[in-house]
């Protein structure tokens, strides 16, 4: 509702003495050009709220600002940041406030008249009793993977005897490491097993014996891949090893 600005015009605007202000307003009781002169305000569009408290001078510190009675303080939007604070029915400033700034108070209080008289609070009979605390989630601790002893090679010897035994040996750690790798189990959705294989002693027979020792480990551990979802081969079995040797 808009009512008749109330500042007496000056003999510049009035030549045949004093009057009031012909200017309406609906934002307190000066129009915005005897609230820019008299108070040193502006009430305008702000970027977070429809219309706020702009200073168009500099205002200093603990400084009364503007009146609730007038209806200008009621603009000061709430702020994290602010220059003012509710004293009484009137804006006070905490600190210096520059020329073209807002207005704001702090963000916890709201640009209203306080109240006269302070209302009484009711205690309840009967209290609510406090919400349960939300259930932790049990803390699962990983499995170290365990440190398994490599099996020792010697370098690539130069028979035809000796050199497909020292292939066989390298497929031999390679199939150890597959009972026991933790992730590759997590793949193949199988559990782990700690399997050490044991190696024939050298001699005349050791390499019939490593080939028999390397397709028996072999087929083993394809049967028990074949326990999880995932279809093993021998073939797959072989390719596999072959690939990680290389």
């Amino acid at each position: 509702m808009s009512k008749r600005c109330i500042a007496i015009v000056g003999k510049r605007h009035a030549p045949d003495g004093p009057r009031r202000c012909n200017h309406d307003t609906a934002r307190g009781d000066y129009c915005h050009q005897h609230l820019k002169e008299k108070q040193g305000l502006r009430i305008m569009k702000v970027p977070h709220a429809k219309l706020g408290l702009v200073t168009v001078k500099p205002i200093h510190k603990d400084d009364k600002i503007a009146s609730f009675n007038d209806g200008v303080a009621q603009y000061a939007q709430p702020s994290i940041r602010s220059n003012a604070k509710v004293v009484k029915d009137y804006l006070k400033s905490t600190k210096d406030i520059n020329k073209n700034s807002e207005v704001t108070i702090p963000a916890a209080g709201k640009a209203t008249k306080p109240l006269k008289s302070k209302m009484k609070l009711i205690k309840p009979i009967h209290m609510d009793l406090p919400p349960s605390p939300k259930p932790r989630k049990p803390r699962v601790l990983k499995p170290k993977q365990p440190k398994l002893p490599s099996i020792s090679l010697k370098p690539l010897p130069k028979t035809a005897d000796e050199r497909s035994i020292a292939s066989l040996l390298n497929r031999l750690d390679v199939l150890r490491k597959l009972w026991n790798d933790q992730r590759m189990a997590g793949v193949l959705k199988v559990p782990i097993t700690k399997r050490d294989i044991k190696l024939p002693p050298t001699g005349p027979k050791q390499l019939g014996q490593l080939m028999k020792l390397f397709r028996t480990e072999r087929q083993a551990w394809v049967a028990h891949v074949n326990k999880g979802p995932y279809k093993m081969t021998d073939e797959k079995a072989m390719a596999l090893i072959d690939k990680m040797i290389k």
